[in-house]
């Protein structure tokens, strides 16, 4: 089970923590150039106490229609150390390559049955997602079936992503990423009664040159929105 969160998950102490711990424990992930472990099962799920879970369904190289596709890279870690910063449970593609399919993508898939038990009505489903640099620094999807409690989330996020100086926005016709198709994490967790959202994080805010600044303000918009 993931430690308790700390006291006070907002103060600097805990965010410095939660950035070195991102980038650390991102390290299996990186395994057999970023396809991960080598045996065991392609998923991984780290129990918490609290109602949420962040997911991180391309934390390796991942298939999809016979092709392999990248990692999204740093996505693993980030769900390892913001479940433990928060409180709350952990899930991601730990094994990938060919052979393990994309959880994302295939609307049956080891990873989503390993998860299921956590997901459910009242739980926060994070998903997390790398794209490359763009207008935004961060684009939220709702999904096609969001709930009133997963659009007021996706709302508080961004207000407090802004205000802390990171360009983020809900999904639109636009900016795409808007986890609308039926097999994705997100419709899969919203169609288990879950508050689900969808993470496409930038780039710059993943690698580990990313400004520290910029890396702590997005850590912070998330603990401020998912910490009380």
């Amino acid at each position: 089970m993931l430690s308790r969160r700390r006291a006070n998950p907002l103060s600097e102490r805990a965010l410095a923590r939660l950035t070195t711990d991102w980038h650390r424990l991102n390290e299996p992930f990186t395994h057999n150039d970023f396809v991960g472990a080598s045996d065991g099962p392609c998923w991984m799920v780290v129990r918490g106490s609290r109602p949420i879970v962040c997911s991180a369904p391309h934390a390796v190289h991942h298939a999809r229609h016979g092709a392999v596709k990248l990692n999204d890279a740093h996505t693993g870690g980030l769900a390892l150390a913001l479940a433990t910063h928060l409180g709350g449970s952990a899930v991601a593609l730990r094994r990938g390559g060919l052979e393990f399919g994309d959880p994302n993508h295939d609307a049956e898939h080891p990873l989503k049955e390993a998860a299921a038990p956590l997901v459910g009505p009242g739980v926060a489903f994070l998903d997390l997602h790398g794209m490359a640099d763009r207008d935004h620094d961060v684009i939220v999807g709702i999904g096609a079936t969001p709930t009133r409690r997963s659009f007021r989330l996706a709302e508080l996020f961004v207000n407090a992503a802004v205000r802390h100086g990171i360009d983020a926005t809900v999904a639109d016709e636009g900016t795409g990423f808007n986890a609308n198709g039926p097999t994705t994490m997100t419709m899969w967790a919203l169609g288990r009664g879950a508050d689900a959202l969808q993470f496409e994080i930038a780039h710059n805010l993943r690698t580990v040159h990313a400004e520290r600044d910029r890396k702590v303000a997005l850590l912070r918009a998330f603990t401020e929105t998912f910490s009380g």
